[in-house]
């Protein structure tokens, strides 16, 4: 009688589809896309750098040469790109209380006991993983402004969170306290 409950409950809790913890790639690609945008936004709006062909043609025209906004240009997206990973050390777990998850959740002040540092650990090579299968798709979506970047790239285009990692903090809800593994049951690590 016990082992059909055991296996019925086993069932549900994975057929439900939902980890009580945000995954290591889905974190990594929340603060891939947190970083960049927050970056973009922080850029010279004015700046503009010339893109395309820089040929001259006989007649001694450079047809093929475009303006475009510095802050969306391969150059700018590679050089915040190639060190992104090392932000990871920001990054912490913590409960999104409007949905009962814990999530990835940036902090310049996380504590630097041993557990932080495996999870930060953790999500840093999950972040370098993440960069080496995407960054093409990477560039190419931050080429333009979204609403909702995460949300549209890490749901919606790469299918990597689901509905409920991407949930904002609700304003009120500033998350305080990291957590450590010691906070988080063995069985959802």
């Amino acid at each position: 009688m016990l082992v059909p409950l055991a296996i019925l409950a086993i069932f549900l809790r994975f057929s439900h589809g939902a980890s009580p913890q945000q995954s290591f790639e889905c974190g990594a690609c929340f603060m891939v896309l947190n970083e960049t945008t927050t970056r973009i936004l922080a850029a010279d709006p004015t700046k503009k750098i010339d893109v395309g062909s820089f040929r001259v043609s006989p007649d001694g025209q450079q047809k093929g040469i475009k303006q475009v906004s510095y802050s969306r240009s391969d150059e700018f997206l590679f050089e915040i790109l190639d060190d992104i990973c090392t932000k990871s050390s920001n990054y912490y777990l913590t409960m999104n209380k409007s949905t009962g998850k814990l999530v990835y959740s940036f902090n310049s002040n996380v504590p630097n006991d041993k557990k932080t540092k495996k999870i930060r650990a953790d999500l840093r090579n999950a972040c370098d993983d993440f960069l080496d299968s995407q960054i093409d798709e990477i560039v190419k979506f931050l080429k333009n402004e979204h609403d909702e970047p995460i949300k549209q790239f890490c749901q919606i285009e790469k299918g990597i969170c689901s509905a409920v990692d991407v949930t904002p903090f609700p304003i009120e809800e500033i998350p305080e306290e990291p957590l450590t593994l010691a906070d988080i049951p063995e069985d959802e690590l």
